[in-house]
């Protein structure tokens, strides 16, 4: 028998010629378990053969089916991965889109809150501008001669107000 592992075998010298029992020759082979390792070998390449042939059988019935069934599942198989995997994604980005948003909303209510307080702060400072603006105009009335520095006080409530009207980018109105 003529086999590609038979060939193999004899040629490195692993098939035995004699039957000498010598200890350098105990690893070769007799002639009839060299022939049922080739006829093994040639079993299993044919097997192999065989499967690998039905298996490009299946891949070739998936990408160039002659019936239409076919090509449809394999489509609807493929489709259903890609939507699987485009919901990930989606939910992925819903996800960071409703982070951005929360952010946002912090963001538009501590900026609501600061403009409230600046608000304030001005009415506040112009509140004290008027007062002490009326008041000097009262001693002024009455004969009285400032006091103390009270009097200053509305310059310094202006140059407040003035100064942190700039520092916050508020026009002077």
């Amino acid at each position: 028998m003529s086999n590609e592992m038979y060939d193999y075998l004899n040629e490195h010298n692993y098939i035995s010629r004699n039957k000498n029992k010598d200890p350098l020759k105990q690893q070769e082979l007799s002639k009839e378990r060299a022939d049922a390792i080739a006829n093994k070998y040639e079993q299993l390449v044919k097997e192999l053969k065989q499967e690998n042939q039905e298996l490009k059988q299946k891949i070739n019935t998936y990408e160039n089916p002659n019936d239409l069934t076919l090509m449809f599942m394999y489509c609807n198989e493929k489709a259903r991965d890609m939507i699987e995997e485009l919901k990930k994604e989606l939910k992925e980005k819903d996800d960071f889109i409703n982070k951005l948003q929360a952010t946002k909303d912090r963001l538009d209510k501590y900026d609501y809150e600061r403009t409230n307080q600046q608000k304030e702060f001005i009415e506040y400072l112009e509140c004290e501008i008027d007062y002490w603006g009326k008041q000097k105009e009262e001693w002024i009335k009455l004969g009285f001669v400032k006091i103390g520095g009270e009097a200053c006080f509305e310059i310094i409530y202006r140059k407040i107000l003035s100064k942190y009207k700039e520092i916050t980018g508020i026009k002077n109105e």
